[in-house]
């Protein structure tokens, strides 16, 4: 019995952060997303991006994961309640420029989960962390990877693996930011 309480919990929190995310429900957002630790994933993933694109990934060799804040500023404005809702819900970053934007087949909204069982198969869990790619229909390239940990009783969306096609987005962000 405990045992299925535990796999359903993360599962459950799942579905309450993607009502919070098709509902826009900043209270919602806030009880199960960490920002700070969102943050800090987003500015490493997007950081290494930038720094591969730009080849000062290769000059500074290991010295890069001391730059992972270089995209700070720019994630400031992306990392709202509403922002993270409008990525996760859309696909697609509002105020990032749509021109070459992939398409995206749905967001990760309640009716977008799919079944408990799917979402099951599809899940990884380990301890107190849990991961999942979604949306389930989307091609891989066009997924998104949660990752939820258990933080004071609570699961919370702590990390987002962006698909290629929107981390290299924001890195040319802040190659024009840098240039200007």
């Amino acid at each position: 019995m405990l045992a299925a309480l535990y796999v359903a919990w993360p599962l459950w929190s799942l579905q309450q952060l993607a009502i919070g995310v098709q509902r826009r429900d900043p209270a919602t957002l806030e009880r199960f997303i960490e920002f700070p630790e969102l943050r800090r994933s987003l500015a490493h993933q997007i950081s290494r991006t930038y720094l591969n694109i730009t080849g000062l990934g290769q000059r500074l060799g290991p010295l890069q994961v001391a730059i992972g804040s270089v995209a700070d500023p720019l994630l400031e404005r992306f990392l709202t309640p509403n922002g993270v809702a409008t990525l996760l819900d859309n696909g697609w970053p509002a105020g990032l420029p749509e021109e070459g934007r992939p398409l995206v087949s749905k967001g990760i909204g309640a009716a977008n989960l799919g079944s408990v069982w799917r979402l099951f198969a599809a899940a990884d869990y380990s301890g107190r962390d849990f991961s999942i790619s979604l949306p389930l229909s989307s091609e891989p390239s066009q997924q998104f990877r949660l990752h939820l940990r258990l933080i004071a009783g609570t699961w919370k969306l702590v990390s987002v693996d962006l698909p290629n096609e929107i981390n290299l987005r924001f890195a040319q962000l802040i190659v024009k930011a840098v240039k200007k």
